[in-house]
This record gives structure tokens, C-alpha cells and sequence, in this order.
């Protein structure tokens, strides 16, 4: 199984992971950060050697809401099923950059 990760976040803080697992058992993880998302798919482009891959994470808004609050449909499930952990789940309007995600709404 061939599983990335990746997590925007400004320059010096665009990070990408590549797991690698067997069944239960971890093979490699390979990890590094970048100045843009660019280098970041591009470095992730080189590790795979064009295997494909199985599944990726994205810790970004990928979808967003003109519903009240900006509050889309996957925070309303995850608030639900993870109780304890409802503050860390977050709507766009609620974070830096809310003007720019609601103009173009």
C-alpha cells in the first residue's frame, strides 16, 4: 500500500509524506518540506517512481459552503462522530483568509 500526505502551509511549511506498509507492517516513511506546493507534488512525483498510489491525505479545505458559518457538510458528520474532538474541527470562515474564500462564493 502506497499512501501520501500532504499539508500546505506557507513557505518552509509545505509538507508531504510518503508511507509505504504491507499488510499490518510498516515499510518506509519518507517525509520533507517545501517552500511551495509545487516542490511538494513534485518531490512526491520523484519518490513514487510512478507506482500508484492507494490513497492520500490532504490537511486543507478541499470544498467549501454558502451555508450558514461556511459550515460544509463533512464538519457537520465529523463533529458527530468525534464528539471529544468537536474544537478541532474547523469551517473556513472560521480561519485567516475567510474574505478570500466568501468573495469568491
Amino acid at each position: 500500500m502506497l499512501i501520501a500526505g500532504f499539508d500546505p502551509g506557507g513557505t518552509g511549511k509545505n509538507g508531504v509524506c510518503l508511507l509505504r506498509a504491507t499488510g499490518k507492517r510498516i515499510g518506509s516513511l519518507c517525509f520533507a518540506s517545501f517552500d511551495s506546493v509545487r516542490e511538494s507534488v513534485d518531490w512526491l512525483r520523484t519518490a513514487i517512481r510512478g507506482e500508484k498510489l492507494d490513497a492520500v491525505g490532504i490537511d486543507s479545505f478541499l470544498t467549501w459552503s454558502a451555508r450558514i458559518s461556511g459550515t460544509r457538510a463533512a464538519d457537520l458528520v465529523l463533529r458527530k462522530v468525534y464528539p471529544e474532538d468537536v474544537r478541532s474541527v474547523l469551517s473556513p470562515n472560521s480561519t485567516r483568509g475567510s474574505m478570500v474564500i466568501g468573495g469568491l462564493m
